[in-house]
């Protein structure tokens, strides 16, 4: 029987893939061609149901186009010990002024998304508290 602190990392490492899939605009089913599985097998990887190979893992990064270590390490140094289910974290609501300081829309529109992508894995790491 796998320990709670087992199926919580790769709950983890599961949403984290969804997210990545996601940001590429692919589905299920393409991620499962790829990766030469049925869909309700890729299903149960993002799901975090399925204990996942190093040769998985390399797959799905090469598929994804991103490097191992956004995907196994947290991001950002954030860790579930550090986020507490009192806290308040929302980065939507920031006092955004109307200069880009400097940045290219591009560079604006990828640090959009990168807080999108953080604001999910904080609703995602809290549920993970809660059980």
């Amino acid at each position: 029987m796998k320990s709670a602190s087992e199926q919580k990392k790769r709950a983890l490492i599961g949403h984290k893939i969804r997210l990545k899939r996601a940001d590429k605009g692919y589905n299920q089913d393409v991620m499962a061609l790829e990766l030469g599985i049925s869909q309700k097998a890729y299903s149960k990887i993002e799901s975090g149901e399925t204990n996942l190979s190093v040769e998985r893992v390399l797959q799905i990064v090469k598929v994804l186009e991103i490097n191992i270590t956004d995907l196994l390490c947290s991001s950002d140094d954030i860790s579930i010990e550090k986020i507490s289910k009192n806290q308040s974290v929302n980065f939507a609501q920031r006092d955004v002024t109307n200069h880009n300081n400097g940045l290219s829309d591009s560079e604006r529109e990828q640090y959009e998304k990168r807080i999108i992508h953080l604001e999910e894995e904080v609703i995602f790491l809290r549920k993970l508290l809660d059980k």
